[in-house]
């Protein structure tokens, strides 16, 4: 049959003419209702498939976008049932006319081209497979399976490419480190469709026509108290809890919303349910709120809010002692074949586990994805470089999900809800942003650093250190002190400094020099005095020694002028005393004392600054089981 162009038939239900838009789709609801397939051979026949009723989606047939440079026209949609979520997997049709998905639901997107199958797997293979394991779906190719769902039933509007149709589809999701991902759609008897398959956001996916969604708005009483429980954001709604007594549902089997398990109420909120905010230019509702607790020796508690927006999905506000996280789940996220790993490198940047549990509802209030109720095995591992956070969470039926966070400060909160009463700062929060940024700290130190050192050479380059005299003066057995006076000596300089160094070939002794620079003209004058002394001995059969026979001694910030030096030695009147001594005098020397002092008081603030960064995250990790800053007693 030629597919070149659109295809006409009549509808078998109401004989009005039917068209299918694509030369590679095979299902179209005609306006009356019915599901008209076209089949491999050609013919056109009636399909028991369900229609949508509801709207409950912003895209719809007719929606158009663009991708990576591909413009693409949305023709319709398989919408999937599965046990405790419900997902859109929309047919779209690019430019060139080849056919592809657009998966959506949660505020997660995923571009699904269809591909052929690398290797064969058969239905019983794809039975025994577990989620968390790895498998070769592709030659020497190993993913790790992270999903695998089979659909309670489906339903679809407008036109759509589905190669078979039976009651229920399963889904098989890989993921690979490489960031390949091959979702295999099965069938039935080895009849399975692979899709190569691209996480993206929607603002990459620029779409235009889209549509009002329908209000589908879920009321039923509650069983114990008989208040209204209202359920905003079904089908993607899973469970609830009465905000009167804190009654659980869930909803069932596809069908409706019937109690699960005792009441969880709740109490003393600091942003009620109801309440709308914008965080990040998004305006979203608060729909709903649980306390939950690690099931472990800790028995740590958290409060968590559940927000709502139609585009963006499920987000939420997670506060533990004051401190906030704003997490969402995230389909661009790690995939980790070792579960035990501690650490991961992720776009660029190193996380650590910092905590793993399990955990049980102690509180709730609202609606929530999912259902919350029944996650009491569900495994969660946090990852954390501050200021963000990943969060994985694998659960035996329901897979392996991530969610990515991000510190966010009370004064925002306060700012996008403001009726809230929020609970005082505690301690250092897990990705709250450490006050110094400690690579930043190092390299702006390790710059300040080069740039005293270039300073000072290049203050100190043109020094002349200039030798003016070196003289030996003798000290008479007469007596134990010395007088001389120097010539005359031209310093040029505007201002500068005349170095000594004393010479005494002390013993078990001492030697001082008391020095005096005196202005020809002026007569003003600078003084100084520098001891020499040295001693060695034994003891407890060890050799001991201190001090030195040369010691160094500056005239600083000396004016220009004619100067001469008046210096009166004196030594040690003991035994083996000095019988003379050296002085030579240096005129403008580079001095690195200065330098040194420069150094260090540069380095004070960046020293202080790190201890105390290391100390926030000694406090950071304190609760954490996985901590470097702590050992256990």
């Amino acid at each position: 049959m030629d597919y070149s162009g659109y295809t006409l038939t009549s509808c078998p239900g109401c004989q009005k003419p039917v068209s299918f838009a694509s030369p590679y789709t095979h299902l179209v609801v005609c306006t009356c209702g019915t599901v008209v397939e076209r089949s491999a051979e050609g013919t056109f026949n009636e399909k028991p498939i369900g229609v949508l009723l509801h709207k409950h989606s912003f895209i719809q047939p007719g929606s158009a976008g663009e991708w990576e440079s591909k413009k693409f026209t949305v023709l319709g949609r398989c919408f999937c049932w599965f046990d405790e979520n419900v997902f859109n997997y929309w047919t779209i049709e690019w430019a060139d006319k080849t056919i592809g998905w657009l998966g959506e639901g949660y505020g997660l997107f995923f571009i699904m081209q269809p591909v052929k199958a690398a290797k064969y797997i058969s239905t019983a293979s794809l039975d025994a497979y577990q989620t968390g394991s790895r498998y070769e779906i592709e030659i020497n190719q190993e993913l790790l399976l992270e999903k695998k769902q089979r659909t309670l039933s489906w339903e679809m509007e407008g036109e759509i490419f589905m190669p078979w149709q039976p009651s229920q589809l399963r889904f098989f999701d890989f993921a690979g480190t490489s960031g390949k991902r091959i979702t295999i759609v099965d069938f039935k008897d080895n009849q399975a469709q692979y899709f190569e398959v691209t996480p993206v956001s929607f603002s990459a996916l620029q779409m235009r026509q889209l549509r009002q969604k329908d209000d589908t708005r879920r009321r039923f009483s509650c069983n114990k108290c008989n208040s209204e429980i209202q359920i905003t954001a079904f089908p993607l709604t899973q469970s609830a809890a009465c905000t009167s007594c804190g009654s659980t549902y869930s909803f069932q089997s596809g069908i409706d919303f019937k109690k699960d398990g005792s009441p969880l109420p709740a109490s003393g909120l600091a942003i009620e349910t109801g309440s709308t905010g914008d965080l990040n230019g998004i305006t979203f509702r608060v729909v709903g709120f649980t306390e939950k607790e690690e099931k472990n020796s800790g028995h740590s508690r958290w409060r968590e809010y559940t927000l709502y927006n139609e585009q963006e999905g499920f987000v939420y506000l997670s506060e533990y002692d004051g401190h906030w996280i704003l997490l969402k789940e995230t389909a661009s996220c790690p995939v980790l074949f070792n579960q035990n790993e501690k650490e991961f490198t992720f776009d660029g940047t190193r996380f650590d586990l910092f905590n793993s549990y399990t955990y049980k509802i102690r509180e709730a209030k609202g609606e929530f994805a999912f259902n919350i109720f029944d996650n009491e095995n569900t495994m969660c591992r946090e990852f954390i470089a501050p200021p963000f956070i990943w969060i994985q969470e694998k659960d035996k039926a329901e897979g392996i999900r991530w969610f990515k966070g991000q510190h966010i400060s009370p004064a925002d909160i306060r700012h996008a809800f403001k009726e809230a009463i929020l609970p005082r700062r505690v301690g250092v929060g897990a990705v709250q942003p450490g006050s110094i940024n400690r690579k930043k700290l190092m390299l702006a130190t390790l710059v300040g650093l080069a740039l005293v050192l270039i300073t000072h050479l290049l203050t100190t380059m043109n020094n002349k250190e200039q030798q003016l005299f070196f003289t030996k003066f003798k000290i008479p057995d007469s007596t134990n002190v010395v007088n001389a006076v120097t010539e005359k000596y031209i310093l040029d300089k505007r201002r500068s400094n005349l170095k000594l160094v004393v010479s005494a070939n002390v013993m078990n002794a001492w030697f001082e020099l008391d020095a005096t620079l005196v202005n020809a003209v002026t007569g003003k004058e600078y003084n100084l005095q520098q001891g020499v002394e040295y001693y060695y001995g034994v003891s407890g059969g060890e050799s001991w020694n201190e001090g030195s026979q040369n010691e160094n001694a500056y005239f600083k910030r000396i004016p220009a002028g004619t100067y001469f030096l008046q210096l009166q030695g004196t030594a040690d009147p003991g035994l083996g005393g000095v019988k003379d001594f050296y002085v030579e005098g240096i005129y403008d020397v580079t001095s690195n004392r200065n330098l040194w002092f420069a150094l260090l008081l540069f380095s004070l603030w960046p020293a202080i600054a790190f201890f105390y960064s290391q100390y926030q995250e000694g406090e950071r990790w304190r609760n954490s089981p996985y901590s470097k800053y702590h050992e256990e007693d």
